[in-house]
């Protein structure tokens, strides 16, 4: 790990995820944390208003759950692996990777 920045390849997918950050970047709507999770994450809005859903997908895209906005968000249920967590925010649509490990 360097600078905060982790690098992995999963079946011939590279994926880049930010482990720690010092700043807010302000074009993003929303932060989590822990990540790498074991299973409980913690989610910060950014904007005046929450956002108004949360989807979990695989990295190949599925849905696996739909969720209104919430500050914590319990993924225990879920197999470790890489997931992609998306924030829906009226025409807004954030996309970060999680990665959850027990």
């Amino acid at each position: 790990m360097e600078d905060g920045y982790s690098i992995f390849l999963i079946d011939n997918v590279d994926a880049e995820y930010i482990t720690a950050s010092e700043e807010v970047d302000p074009n993003r709507n929303f932060s989590f944390y822990p990540n790498p999770t074991s299973g409980i994450i913690h989610l910060e809005s950014h904007q005046a208003n929450d956002p108004e859903q949360i989807e979990i997908r695989s990295l190949t895209g599925q849905l696996i759950r739909t969720a209104n906005f919430t500050n914590v968000l319990n993924l225990e249920w879920l197999t470790d692996g890489v997931y992609i967590l998306r924030v829906l925010s009226g025409s807004n649509l954030q996309n970060s990777v999680l990665v959850l490990k027990h």
